[in-house]
């Protein structure tokens, strides 16, 4: 995947994530101002959007002032940011002061505004979007750079690549790093961030290919989503006891990251902040940690073990998806929402598989009797378990639940009612799956053709008219019918080679499946037995009836 597509998805993936956060008002708001919505609101020279926390963003200027000090109300309402392209394009503007209400300031904010060259930036912003200031008079006056760094009134815009030092120190008094500031400075191999900044911006750091280190000073609140993603020469990072929360994929694929301490004054986790980081071999969660974003160590293939605190109340899907060399996740006792047992991750209950450590080496694995539900990406990528069993008290099954997994036979008992999306999507080693209800929901969106629930390759076996059958009409699996009590071998009828089965099965020289062994119970006393075998022969010959399983009088 070469570099350009990949910022690109990083994009696309954190404005995916900030319409999925926002409040419906608030997505409705920002599907508006973009599309030219009539509810985007005007007040003089202003257009503006409002927020639903009854504050506004500017969202354009239709003026032509040189000199414009931007409001801090419009009509009554507060002006808290500036919006995407607000101002983009404002040739006459050569002087902007933005008021002490403003908190943030969007992407190309000011961009092609050639002839400004006054900008005020106040203390009150934290938050400064890609591109803000390209090509105005300010950006394009080579006397304003220093070192190759763009500052604006202890706001760090951008460094270019070619000029910065190797070794950087950022200014003291510098307060907000700005979003993309550094990114793509291949020249660079360390930096160290004064006490006095407090947010460092989105990207700001990424796809720095040589930065080894990075030194934070203690000021630092916020690190924000993708800020050092795709640093892959990143060894070492500290993180101050400032900071409350590490925002999404911000150590995204920083391959060479072998430990972090994250300190006792983060409360949160994103989603993807330390995806692929595959020289990782150990980190301490503290107790003061609440959540744990979905896949916020996926694909750590060098971690081993984690244990989970006490305080955290929420783990998202496949936080630890594709830790190849995890063997357990440990939680602390006194968790009030999650679990382990035999290093498997559950909740508090045990009613929901949430994560199996895909690196133990067990060659078989029994779910505890009492969970109900196998959760989406449970077992993805297990390659290395052959078998499992599902029990009676399994009513749902995820979606990826056993994505790729090495499974070669499994049984999925009468009380799952529903098969997730590609549950046992890319089983190949998959041969046989066994579908006891009639009714079970196989979901199969179709969106993938390569994804399919359960592979081409795999025989279903499952009641004739069942969703299992039509299933595998659909998908072009085989499928052989199986009876509900009495064939032992899966052909449809029942014979003597039934009897024969179940006599191997009480003397061990052959294992039944749990499918198996409940079409052996022919008496249903909870055991296959020699008296089994008996009502096999006596349906064969005619001396019982193969539906009522009552003796026939002759």
């Amino acid at each position: 995947m070469n570099k350009g597509f990949k910022k690109v998805l990083s994009l696309l993936m954190t404005l995916a994530m900030i319409l999925t956060a926002l409040p419906l008002a608030g997505v409705t708001a920002f599907a508006e101002a973009y599309a030219g919505d009539p509810n985007e609101h005007t007040s003089g020279d202003f257009r503006y959007i409002i927020w639903a926390n009854n504050t506004v963003g500017i969202s354009g200027y239709t003026g032509s002032a040189e000199k414009l000090n931007i409001p801090s109300k419009l009509d009554t309402y507060t002006v808290t940011s500036i919006e995407y392209g607000a101002f983009e394009g404002c040739d006459n503007l050569i002087s902007v002061s933005i008021p002490n209400s403003i908190t943030s300031i969007g992407n190309s904010t000011f961009r092609d505004c050639e002839s400004l060259t006054n900008i005020t930036i106040p203390e009150s912003v934290i938050s400064i979007g890609d591109e803000a200031f390209l090509n105005t008079g300010y950006y394009n006056n080579p006397a304003n750079w220093q070192n190759g760094v763009l500052y604006i009134d202890n706001c760090l815009i951008e460094a270019k690549s070619n000029e910065i030092p190797q070794n950087y120190k950022i200014n003291e008094g510098t307060r907000v790093i700005a979003d993309s500031a550094f990114e793509d400075c291949d020249s660079l191999t360390s930096v160290t961030i004064p006490e006095g900044v407090t947010s460092i911006g989105r990207l700001a750091f990424s796809y720095c290919d040589n930065l080894t280190s990075v030194a934070i000073g203690n000021g630092v609140t916020s690190i924000g989503d993708d800020a050092f993603s795709c640093c892959y020469s990143l060894t070492s990072v500290t993180i101050p006891n400032s900071v409350t929360s590490i925002g999404e994929s911000v150590f995204y694929e920083c391959y060479s990251l072998t430990s972090v301490t994250i300190p006792e004054s983060v409360t949160s986790i994103g989603e993807g902040t330390f995806a692929y980081c595959r020289s990782l071999t150990n980190v301490a969660i503290p107790d003061s940690v609440t959540s744990i974003g979905g896949m916020a160590f996926a694909y750590c293939e060098s971690l081993t073990s984690v244990t989970i605190p006490e305080s955290v109340t929420s783990i998202g899907e496949g936080a630890f998806e594709g830790c190849e060399n995890l063997t357990e996740i440990k939680v602390d006792t006194n968790n009030k929402n999650y679990t382990s047992q035999d290093g498997v991750l559950f909740n508090k209950n045990k009613t929901e598989l949430i994560q199996y450590p895909i690196g133990n080496e067990r060659k078989t694995y029994d779910i505890p009797k009492g969970v109900t539900s196998i959760g989406d990406l449970a077992f993805v990528l297990c390659d290395s378990l052959p078998s499992i069993t599902i029990p009676d008290s399994v009513t749902n099954i995820g979606d990826y639940a056993f994505g790729w997994c090495s499974l070669i036979s499994v049984t999925i008992p009468d009380s799952v009612t529903k098969i997730g999306n590609y549950a046992f999507a890319f089983c190949y080693s998959l041969t046989d799956i066994y579908i006891l209800n009639k009714e079970c929901n196989i979901e199969e969106d179709n969106e993938d053709p390569d994804a399919l629930t359960i592979p081409t390759e795999t025989t279903i076996h499952g009641y004739a008219g069942s969703t299992a059958e039509t299933f595998a009409k659909e998908n072009g699996n085989k499928f052989i019918a199986i009876n509900a009590i009495g064939d032992i071998d899966g052909n449809a009828n029942i014979t003597i080679t039934d009897a024969k089965w179940i006599l191997q099965n009480t003397v061990k020289s052959r294992n039944l499946t749990e499918a198996q062994a409940k079409a052996a119970d022919l008496n249903k006393d909870g055991k296959v037995t020699i008296v089994d075998a008996k009502w096999v022969l006596q349906i064969v010959v005619g001396l019982r009836d193969a539906q009522t399983l009552k003796p026939i009088k002759k």
